[in-house]
């Protein structure tokens, strides 16, 4: 199991990643203790109309399993196959997942949220500075540079240069060149600007 050959490597790992083509939950299972005492992200294939049954990797049971151990659902990659009876396009160069057709796995990201008022004594989890930042840098990575941010003010004293590690997150969605307090500013000011469009705006708009 996880929790055994980590045991024997002694090593604690922050993430895990686990792609065995149905056999997830079982591997998720056999790493219950590290998952629960070291981990802050795990990364997991998951079938989205599997037979249901206890160790039946679907979505489902991963979830639950996972969000007991305190981990919180962020991210889908979702994967679809079109019937043989009319095959659409493939993805890739390969006979794989399609364009189109029928939702049947997901790549799913779980992390931890930190930045939850109380999480440590909800889940027995301690919110040490090395897990904020290792977070934080994850949450970025995998696009959500809002999710970044919330956990580093709401650590501010936890982690090193917050201003200076804020000021990198910033989109250029409101002008490029921007700080921190610059960006929150300009949306204050104007919520607006981050709307998708002048034609949504004024359909947004658009008296009934």
């Amino acid at each position: 199991s996880l929790d055994e050959w980590f045991e024997a490597a002694g090593t604690r790992p922050d993430i895990i990643k686990v792609d065995t083509d149905g056999a997830d939950l079982e591997v998720l299972r056999g790493g219950e203790r590290v998952l629960r005492d070291n981990c802050v992200c795990v990364f997991v294939e998951c079938r989205l109309n599997e037979p249901l049954s206890r160790y039946s990797a679907n979505l489902a049971n991963v979830d639950a399993f996972l969000r007991g151990l305190g981990f919180s659902l962020y991210t889908l990659d979702v994967h679809g196959y079109t019937r043989k009876e009319l095959p659409g396009p493939f993805v890739y160069d390969m006979f794989a997942q399609t364009r189109t057709g029928q939702v049947d796995w997901t790549d799913c990201a779980y992390m931890r949220d930190l930045a939850a008022p109380d999480y440590s004594d909800l889940f027995d989890f301690p919110v040490l500075p090395e897990r904020i930042f290792k977070l934080a840098c994850i949450f970025e990575q995998f696009g959500l540079p809002d999710c970044s941010a919330e956990l580093i003010l709401g650590h501010q004293r936890d982690v090193p240069c917050p201003d200076q590690l804020l000021d990198l997150l910033v989109p250029h969605h409101l002008g490029t060149g921007l700080n921190y307090p610059e960006y929150i500013k300009r949306f204050d000011a104007n919520p607006r600007a981050l709307f998708a469009s002048p034609r949504l705006l004024s359909k947004i708009h658009r008296p009934a």
